[in-house]
Parts: structure tokens; C-alpha cells; sequence
């Protein structure tokens, strides 16, 4: 029950209030001169707004030398995050590039080996041949 009291003592309240809007409304818009004041108030809300944000905006730089520096900090790690870049991408192709050439010499060896043992054999044979005469 005192819910319903309380909803209908709110309900009231919320009647006044929306009426008086009305009113203000109502008056506002036959009277130029209060118009213009609820737009200048609008526009000087809005100025001040974009004033305190250059404000904290101007707070946060801080002075042509601290931004020098800051800048000139910026660009020294830049420049050693590319020369650590640079180095990475140096040892990387470099080992790339030992890979290659360790198959290449795999090769090589490879092949010397394959010749060589082709030369024995054929030489074996010539061995042989020469034998098989020397016994006719």
C-alpha cells in the first residue's frame, strides 16, 4: 500500500515537473531574446569544452625543449630498433645462405666420392684385364 502511495506522490511530481517544462518551452520559444541566451549558453558550453581540452592537450607537451628531446629520444630507439632489425635480417639471410652452401659442398663430396669410386672400379678392371693376358 504505501508503495502505491509512494508511486502516486512521484507520479504527481513527475506531472508537475513535465508541465513546467512545457511552460519554460512555450515561453522560450515566444521570446527572441531568451533564445538567443540558450544558444550562446549552448555555444559557450561547447567553446569551453574545446578550451579545456587544448588546455590539458598544451598540459601533457610541455616546453619546445622537452618535446626536442623527447622527439630525439624517440628517434635514437627507432634507429637501434632498425639496426637490431638490420643485424636479425643479416644473420638470418646468412644463414640461409651457409645452408646453401653446405649442400653445394655435400654435393661436391658427394660426387668426388661417386668418381672416385667410379675410377677405382674401372681401374680394377683394367687391373683385371691386364692380368687375364698376362696369364695367356
Amino acid at each position: 500500500m504505501f508503495l502505491f502511495f509512494e508511486l502516486a506522490v512521484l507520479q504527481e511530481e513527475l506531472d508537475v515537473l513535465v508541465t513546467r517544462k512545457e511552460n519554460y518551452e512555450t515561453e522560450l520559444s515566444h521570446s527572441q531574446i531568451k533564445q538567443e541566451m540558450v544558444r550562446l549558453h549552448e555555444s559557450l558550453a561547447s567553446l569551453e569544452g574545446k578550451r579545456n581540452a587544448m588546455e590539458d592537450e598544451d598540459r601533457s607537451l610541455g616546453s619546445p625543449q622537452e618535446e626536442r628531446e623527447k622527439l630525439l629520444k624517440q628517434v635514437k630507439e627507432d634507429n637501434q630498433e632498425i639496426a637490431s632489425m638490420e643485424r636479425q635480417w643479416f644473420l638470418d639471410s646468412f644463414e640461409e645462405s651457409r645452408a646453401e652452401e653446405q649442400k653445394k659442398l655435400t654435393r661436391s663430396q658427394e660426387d668426388i666420392v661417386s668418381l672416385l669410386e667410379h675410377c677405382s672400379r674401372v681401374r680394377k678392371t683394367d687391373d683385371d684385364e691386364d692380368d687375364e693376358e698376362e696369364d695367356d
